[in-house]
């Protein structure tokens, strides 16, 4: 009797033994899933900031592109003007004695030089 019960005792502690393993593995294989799933959202949020990064830059651009396109409109509009501006001293100048046509022209230049700066300091 007493072999069999310690066969018994053997066998039980064996058992144990092996669900206590198992559960060990379980608890490992658990965790294992656990920190993959903390990765794997992790990434999604990074995914997700870049795709709203990619999406803000867009609309940057965008906004940088309507702001060149009105910036030129203006620039256009402007020198319409400066030429509209031309014509109409071209004209005055043709009914003006020399001493004032002299310095009309002085301050047309003084005027082109100080043009030319201003879309010189733009263009840097």
């Amino acid at each position: 009797g007493l072999n069999r019960y310690m066969a018994l005792k053997r066998q039980e502690a064996a058992k144990l033994r092996v669900i206590r393993e198992s559960q060990a593995r379980a608890e490992q294989v658990a965790a294992e899933e656990k920190e993959k799933r903390a990765v794997y959202k992790m990434t999604e949020d990074e995914i997700n900031a870049r795709k709203n990064e990619k999406i803000e830059d867009k609309l940057r651009i965008e906004r940088h592109k309507e702001m060149l396109e009105l910036l030129e409109e203006v620039e256009g509009q402007a020198e319409e003007a400066a030429s509209a501006k031309e014509l109409l001293r071209e004209k005055e100048l043709e009914h003006m004695d020399d001493k004032t046509r002299a310095k009309l022209e002085e301050e047309r230049r003084i005027e082109a030089k100080k043009i030319a700066e201003e879309k010189l300091r733009r263009v840097e």
